[in-house]
């Protein structure tokens, strides 16, 4: 159910490599059509979960995999430290789920790996990408059509999905292409046939001489035939501004922008509903100093890359109840009410008329008399107000009544008495 993507980017040391729907600004944060058109909508990606893996693990083959286990081997091709590390996190997390799931990493040359992975002999494979020409077509085939590269080496075959990517190919409607690419990056996250673990951004650097450069894609390395010098001019600095993921927010300014050497620019982050704000990001380093401030000030003292990264919230439930239901109204009112991690939640009882608050139970146990409840939803919890029914209370005038038909009683036996003596 993913890789822990910041542990592996601190783990590889790689300044240049970003998790998988990348820290680039727009127009490149996503796939593009080759005319120009707008951005692909992004798909979605896994998160880091092992409560979840552990779930998969236990429905695969009914249970068979949880109750027998498993050992495969991982290969990378030896001297490729970012692929080694890959797969020793996915030994980690796979056996700490299960003792009885074991995986061995083993480094090989090169020419071993690609033959075996050719042959579709591995279980699992560590590999990179190069598109060859800027259309989504060079994405979606080699991942995902039974002839495709990576899909036929998996096994890979699914006859819906090698029609849509022929489509894609084929149709001259940008609007429908988008949709079809779009459905296709749906898919792979349902199948799950693999997963993006990072996409490397690069870094440039030249001479402010040094005029013609611009990044494309489809390079391997500089294509000198653009470039040129001339006498240098004033100088600037591009501070490069964005989002992880890129859904969660949005920064102003955002994207990549020239300054003048010197100058100080402020940046805020507003974050999306569903999100909060986590750290920023400077230069390849978590920036500290920056604490947890949605707005901070860059110095343009050079080329920066400033990323602020923010975390879904997930949502915790509060079950509230009344017993016995007929006794009173809660508010919120009764029944699972979802709120934010950590979120404080003040819950009240309203009781109806004959009835009396007793107290609340909080999991099970007895917290509070008072008709108000504070809970902090750190977890999910069940709340329960109980009330009891007021015993009937006699008027004055019944209270008269009772009086005199004792006293009554009474003087029927004192004259019952008298007669007899």
């Amino acid at each position: 159910e993913g890789i822990a993507y910041y542990k592996y980017l601190w783990d590889v040391d790689e300044p240049d490599l970003g998790p998988p729907d990348t820290v680039l600004p727009p127009p490149y944060n996503q796939p593009l059509l080759p005319n120009g058109s707008d951005a692909l909508p992004p798909n979605r990606y896994h998160y880091y979960n092992m409560t979840k893996a552990e779930e998969y693990f236990k429905a695969a083959w009914n249970g068979k995999v949880w109750s027998e286990g498993f050992t495969f081997t991982i290969l990378y091709n030896s001297g490729n430290t970012a692929r080694k590390i890959a797969a020793e996190m996915m030994e980690e997390a796979v056996e700490d789920i299960n003792t009885k799931f074991h995986i061995d990493v083993r480094a090989v040359d090169w020419p071993t790996y690609l033959t075996a992975m050719v042959s579709a002999d591995l279980p699992m494979f560590i590999i990179g990408w190069l598109q060859d020409y800027p259309d989504p077509h060079n994405w979606f085939h080699p991942y995902m059509h039974s002839d495709g590269a990576f899909a036929a080496w998996q096994g890979y075959h699914r006859t819906h999905v090698d029609e849509l990517i022929e489509q894609g190919i084929s149709e001259t409607d940008d609007n429908k292409r988008i949709e079809i690419y779009h459905e296709l990056g749906e898919i792979y996250f349902e199948d799950a046939p693999g997963f993006i673990l990072v996409q490397a951004s690069g870094r440039h650097w030249e001479q402010t001489t040094v005029h013609g450069w611009y990044y494309n894609p489809i390079y391997p390395g500089p294509y000198y035939y653009h470039l040129w010098k001339a006498p240098r001019a004033h100088v600037t600095h591009r501070l490069t501004v964005s989002t992880f993921p890129m859904e969660g927010g949005t920064t102003n300014p955002a994207g990549s922008i020239p300054y003048a050497e010197g100058s100080v620019i402020t940046v805020n982050i507003t974050v999306a509903e569903g999100y909060e704000f986590d750290y920023w990001e400077l230069d390849g380093a978590e920036w500290t100093a920056a604490d947890k401030n949605t707005t901070v000030k860059v110095t343009m003292d050079r080329d920066h890359i400033l990323t602020a990264y923010v975390t879904p919230i997930i949502p915790v439930k509060l079950v509230v109840s009344v017993y016995p239901d007929y006794g009173g109204n809660a508010t919120p009112p009764a029944g699972p009410t979802e709120y934010a991690i950590n979120e404080t939640v003040s819950v009240t009882i309203t009781v109806a008329e004959g009835y009396e608050f007793d107290y609340w139970e909080l999991d099970g146990e007895k917290v509070s008399e008072e008709t108000s409840c504070t809970v902090t939803m750190d977890t999910e919890h069940t709340l329960r107000a109980y009330v009891k029914e007021i015993p009937p209370m006699l008027s004055t005038e019944g209270i008269i009544g009772i009086i005199a038909i004792i006293i009554a009683i009474a003087a029927i036996g004192l004259v019952i008495f008298l007669q007899r003596r």
